[in-house]
């Protein structure tokens, strides 16, 4: 039996990535602050997000 397993990629997070992103957001029932500060985090020198995609879709993000 064969398994289809998508490939899983991880890039730098972009600003054209925000809608996608904030269709993530239901993490913390409503309370999550990213919607509100992304372009900033983005604009941040220190600041790092990375998206995970799969089939060209974001699936996840995490920062450092």
């Amino acid at each position: 039996m064969a398994i289809n397993k998508p490939e899983l990629r991880f890039r730098l997070a972009r600003v054209e990535d925000y809608e996608e992103v904030i269709a993530l957001r239901d993490v913390y029932g409503g309370w999550d602050l990213l919607p509100y500060c992304y372009h900033k985090l983005l604009a941040d020198p220190y600041f790092m997000g990375i998206v995970a995609e799969t089939n060209n879709e974001i699936v996840s993000i995490s920062s450092y």
